[in-house]
């Protein structure tokens, strides 16, 4: 369902709770109201283990209890997206595909879910808000090498979430919760003073400058912050103090457990450098095999340095959901030799539905997804020899042992139970 807010140019004006308190705010959203309004467009709518024990980390080993949400009423659920891309398949990034599984959940289980996100984006069940906003005017930050913020990409993300925060304001009394899961300054800045029961889930780590001290701004504010992995939650200790640990999961019964024989190995995932498909080829040719790669090209310098070695390997490109299980399901293993720390790493939970070990250097969250020995395996970071041998033995591992570490820890009910207890916390 598509929500269509009728036109009106509204005296943007100060007033307490207004998000719009900053003059500079102000003047941005009458200009973009006024521009588009001109332009004959709505402006609300739119143009046509170990690391288990960590300090701070509350989350203990073993099967994660599914605890059901508090009896009462259906809530009605605002849901701020990451703007850079549609929440529709194919899904660039994990953040986009946990968005739409927790929305299409919430609505499946007799919430009103409202959607604000990017023009194009379509999930079943819920209402998205068009606001016209082009992901393509947003370029998605490398938050593994964060640079210099480009002003002009600044600028458009905030009048972005301007129409978002207004939009809520407007209609602040229809939702009892806004949760937000965009990683950008603005939405922690604005979304505070739209409604007063916000909470927002810190998809990365804190990375990058600007971002963090906006995150640390609107708890001191009392905004409530949930973090999706141990790794997570110990390193935004240090920056915000305690945060809420609700482990990301994803949709166990959607995956088939694969078949008992099994070919080639897996890359699945963005292609950048920080996703080290570079050392996935090196492994892969050590060994004489050819790789299968799904992903989008998101840096294509990186892409064009890696050309000729592709060509010898099978490079698919992004897919869809159900394509990407099929082809987990059908892998010896997946290769996972990030250069990055993880905040969780969805690509192995939904390997392991599939019955598919993991390879990955033991970093970031990884180290608490993948059970060493029993579901895959974890080595130095950095010990390519070590990712050799171990994608070597992946047939040792029981697919059946994968399968069950997803749905014990990594299901899609036990998390949207989770948020259900945190929304009535709130409303």
């Amino acid at each position: 369902m598509v929500s269509e807010p009728r036109f009106f140019l509204p005296r943007v004006r100060r007033r307490h709770g207004d998000p719009i308190s900053r003059p500079a705010d102000r003047q941005a959203l009458r200009g973009d109201l006024l521009r588009r309004g001109r332009a004959g467009v709505d402006p609300a709518v739119g143009a046509a283990d170990p690391s288990l024990q960590r300090a701070g980390c509350q989350r203990a080993a073993g099967p994660v209890p599914v605890h059901r949400g508090m009896s009462g009423r259906p809530l009605r659920i605002a849901l701020v997206a990451p703007l850079v891309s549609p929440i529709a398949e194919p899904f660039i990034g994990g953040s986009q595909a946990l968005l739409h599984d927790l929305a299409t959940a919430l609505a499946a289980a007799g919430h009103a879910v409202t959607l604000f996100a990017a023009d194009g984006s379509v999930v079943t069940g819920a209402e998205v808000v068009r606001l016209g906003i082009d992901s393509q005017r947003l370029r998605p930050t490398d938050f593994a090498h964060p640079g210099p913020a480009d002003p002009g990409l600044l600028a458009e993300e905030r009048v972005c979430f301007l129409r978002i925060a207004y939009e809520i304001r407007r209609r602040a009394g229809e939702f009892d919760v806004v949760h937000n899961h965009a990683f950008d300054a603005p939405p922690f800045e604005l979304l505070q003073d739209a409604h007063g029961h916000v909470c927002h889930t810190l998809h990365l780590p804190p990375l990058v400058p600007g971002v963090t001290q906006a995150v640390r701004q609107a708890a001191a504010q009392g905004a409530v912050l949930i973090t999706v992995s141990c790794f997570a939650q110990t390193a935004w200790t240090d920056v915000v103090g305690q945060t809420r640990q609700i482990l990301n999961a994803v949709p166990v019964d959607r995956i088939a457990l694969g078949p008992q024989q099994r070919a080639g190995w897996l890359f699945v995932g963005r292609i950048s450098p920080e996703k080290g498909l570079e050392t996935a080829l090196e492994i892969a040719e050590a060994a004489e095999r050819r790789l299968r790669i799904i992903g989008a090209v998101y840096d294509r310098d990186y892409a064009a340095q890696l050309r000729t070695r592709l060509e010898r390997h099978d490079l698919l490109g992004l897919r869809r959901r159900d394509q990407v299980f099929v082809e987990m399901g059908g892998a010896e293993g997946i290769l996972m030799p990030v250069d990055w720390d993880e905040p969780f790493g969805l690509t192995a939970a939904e390997a392991m539905a599939a019955g598919t070990p993991v390879a990955a250097y033991a970093r970031g969250a990884l180290a608490e997804i993948i059970a060493d020995g029993e579901t895959g395996y974890l080595v130095a970071p950095g010990d390519v020899n070590g990712l050799q041998r171990a994608a070597a033995r992946f047939t040792e591992i029981d697919p059946r042992a994968c399968r069950r570490r997803a749905l014990e820890r990594f299901s899609l009910t036990r998390m949207v139970s989770e948020y259900e207890t945190l929304y009535r916390e709130l409303a």
